[in-house]
């Protein structure tokens, strides 16, 4: 088995029934499924042939935005001041939000996510593009707040 092929198998067995791509199997903080790292395993998924397991990812996050709905609103036509309003980082496997002690105050997940979705339109109905559209809203009133950036370092700067 070539390393490719290794890869694909790793990431399909540790794919989540509700759809999400854990981060990492071995390392307990990771044993979550952050939007940006799922949408480029699912873009990579696709890219490989196996259009079905991404679809799953992007029907999960789908499900993760519209459960969240109030917390897009809030974000998106509230007051805007800091970290607090950011949507969480990272969910559970099965798509909710967890209670730990973790930076929550990341929103290029979001951006990434919706790139995928873009790229698979025939997946999505009329609720899937209201909640999308309401993603990019909240992205439009928050991407001026700092923020940590991919690792974590630098919460008073601003980040794509």
């Amino acid at each position: 088995m070539d390393l490719i092929e290794r890869s694909i198998k790793i990431i399909e067995e540790n794919q989540s029934e509700a759809g999400s791509y854990v981060a990492s199997p071995n390392f307990s903080q990771y044993g979550y499924c952050w939007f940006r790292d799922g949408s480029f395993t699912a873009h990579a998924m696709q890219k490989a042939g196996k259009k079905e397991s991404a679809e799953k990812f992007i029907r999960w996050g789908l499900n993760v935005l519209k459960r969240y709905r109030h917390s897009l609103e809030e974000a998106a036509f509230g007051p805007r001041s800091d970290l607090s309003i950011l949507l969480p980082t990272r969910y559970t496997l099965d798509g909710f939000v967890s209670e730990d002690d973790w930076t929550n105050a990341q929103s290029d997940g979001y951006g990434t996510f919706l790139w995928i979705v873009a790229e698979n339109p025939q997946l999505l109905d009329e609720s899937d593009l209201e909640i999308c559209d309401l993603c990019a809203k909240y992205l439009e009133g928050v991407w001026e707040i700092p923020c940590y950036d991919v690792w974590e370092e630098f919460p008073t700067m601003i980040h794509t």
